[in-house]
């Protein structure tokens, strides 16, 4: 059954198919060592961010769901994750002064607690070296209303949608390699499964640094 079939159907059955395969493909179960995954239909100029099928699904109900669940325990509170190479440049441009708010892509607190920056990647479906320079754990000191943030589903689909390239398996390799379908390294890769949103375009909203992050740094003050 295609990924859109499941969209049809129980939104928790669907994103638990999908871990379920997300793990499967990351262990090397899929039964081709190379194979490509089916193109996603969008615009040209929104393929950087392709919108996230939602048919089926009841969106107004989910983000109040999820709002609930970001307001149910403090390890659940909305954080942002940044390169920190990323934040020295953001604040060189700003003249100096320090990060306030951030937009983009979030996750929740606990899917990042006690890992380091590496495995931060892996997680949250960044290319290797991505967070090389370290990271910058952000966390919201304001939390989105529905009309600030959309849903994304889970890290394994990059942008809430099937990963659009090529997945290529080497013996002995511990992951696989993510490439576009020109065979160039992909940046947005497959995560290992935690939950995902982004805010809306021009939402920027207070947050305030937890941690950062050495590349081999673990993140645990995270009270």
């Amino acid at each position: 059954m295609s990924a859109n079939a499941w969209l049809g159907l129980d939104r928790n059955v669907y994103y638990v198919a999908q871990q379920e395969r997300a793990y499967a493909d990351y262990q090397g179960h899929h039964p081709n060592p190379i194979h490509l995954i089916r193109s996603i239909e969008s615009d040209p100029i929104l393929a950087y961010t392709p919108a996230m099928d939602t048919s089926g699904l009841d969106v107004e109900r989910l983000k109040a769901l999820a709002i609930a669940k970001w307001n149910s325990a403090p390890e659940l509170r909305p954080v942002k994750v940044l390169p920190l190479s990323r934040l020295a440049e953001i604040e060189r441009k700003n003249g100096g002064r320090r990060l306030e708010r951030v937009g983009g892509y979030f996750t929740c607190l606990r899917a990042i607690r006690g890992k380091n920056p590496h495995e931060m990647e892996e997680i949250l479906g960044f290319a290797p070296g991505v967070y090389s320079s370290g990271a910058s754990i952000w966390k919201f000191t304001l939390l989105p209303v529905a009309a600030q943030f959309e849903l994304r589903g889970y890290t394994q689909l990059p942008s809430g949608n099937p990963f659009d390239g090529i997945i290529l398996r080497c013996p002995g390799a511990v992951r696989p390699q993510f490439l576009t379908r020109d065979g160039e390294a992909a940046e947005f890769i497959p995560g290992l499964a935690v939950e995902q949103w982004e805010l809306c375009p021009g939402i920027m909203l207070p947050a305030i640094e937890l941690a950062q992050l050495a590349p081999d740094q673990r993140f645990v003050n995270w009270a």
